[in-house]
């Protein structure tokens, strides 16, 4: 008996998966756009910047709650080189037990996901579609497309 999938459940992976790309997206050119400049969390423990392409987090320096803010990330232009080489270094602890976590390998690894995910989805035409035109062919029973007249294999008939 041939395994049918739902078209639902296609339709579902497919938004998956550009859903995915676009948060890479959006990742990518906000950890670019924060080299210019930095949106904080001010926190009476903790402090987190989105800052040189990636996340740092270090203890508050004063119990202060000032909350959200958009600061001036003050990184020295040292040309596009060094930037990529931020952006992909390893997650490394920094002075004062701060934390910085880059956000080049997670969002290329992600994208690679997505990218390949949306390829094996879709690299052939789902069972209850003719593989020449895409016509639907939920609930036929015959052997021919209606659409263009290609010779269809069905092994069980597949319900609207």
């Amino acid at each position: 008996m041939a395994k049918t999938v739902d078209p639902d459940k296609l339709r579902r992976r497919r938004r998956l998966c550009l859903a995915g790309l676009a948060f890479c997206a959006l990742l990518a050119m906000g950890s670019l756009l924060s080299f210019w400049t930095a949106p904080a969390y001010m926190g009476a423990k903790r402090q987190v910047f989105f800052i040189g392409g990636g996340l740092l987090i270090q203890g508050a320096p004063a119990p202060i709650h000032m909350g959200f803010r958009l600061a001036d990330a003050d990184i020295p232009d040292r040309g596009v080189v060094t930037r990529v080489i931020y952006w992909f270094r390893l997650p490394q602890r920094m002075s004062a037990g701060a934390l910085f976590i880059p956000f080049g390998l997670p969002t290329v690894f992600l994208t690679v996901v997505f990218v390949f995910l949306e390829w094996f989805w879709s690299r052939r035409p789902p069972p209850w579609m003719c593989p020449k035109c895409e016509y639907d062919l939920c609930g036929a029973d015959h052997v021919v497309c209606s659409e263009c007249g290609t010779p269809v294999v069905l092994e069980t008939p597949i319900d609207s």
